[in-house]
């Protein structure tokens, strides 16, 4: 579809939910929670996809859960030291 095809679409679909009753307006917006999560899902995906392969070519960093939580404790307490 071109830019002005969905333009107009987008127009139309807006009147239309301006239109629709309650249940119908309930749906809709059911349905785009669902993509919303659909397209988290794949976003996640593709990060740990990402990070395996980075630790499988040995450019990812590897923390072990004491390391990492030494780190995060450590960024935490320099957050909140307050200012001298």
């Amino acid at each position: 579809m071109t830019v002005m095809a969905i333009k107009e679409l987008k127009k139309q679909v807006k009147k239309s939910i301006d239109l629709a009753d309650d249940t119908t307006v309930r749906m809709i917006h059911a349905m785009l929670e669902v993509q919303q999560q659909d397209n988290e899902a794949d976003a996640f995906e593709e990060e740990i996809d990402r990070r395996f392969k980075e630790m499988d070519e040995g450019k990812g960093i590897i923390l072990t859960v004491d390391e990492f939580m030494t780190r995060a404790k450590n960024r935490h307490e320099a957050k909140i030291k307050p200012a001298k």
